[in-house]
């Protein structure tokens, strides 16, 4: 199959971090805040489970969503300041 114009595989012109976790919105944050609330207390049934799961869902609002999106710039500018290697602990 062919792709005129478009790159598939590594070593595009486009240096991209791998699997970067500090980059995605849903990994440096709402999964650890999901959890937190989720597993506040030690979960006695599975529809226990999907209740607490339900109701951490609903709790996150978008002002939340908003202030973590703004992160976003922060954390890309570390990344290239750090020329794609480690940049947490500058966060």
């Amino acid at each position: 199959m062919e792709y005129p114009g478009r790159w598939i595989g590594r070593g595009g012109p486009v240096r991209w971090p791998p699997r970067s976790p500090d980059l995605t919105p849903l990994d440096f944050f709402l999964w650890g805040h999901l959890k937190e609330l989720v597993y506040r207390d030690v979960v006695t049934t599975q529809m226990d489970l999907v209740a607490r799961l339900h109701a951490a869902c609903t709790s996150v609002d978008p002002a939340m969503l908003q202030r973590v999106m703004t992160a976003i710039p922060r954390r890309a500018q570390a990344c290239l300041d750090m020329h794609g290697g480690h940049f947490e602990h500058l966060l």
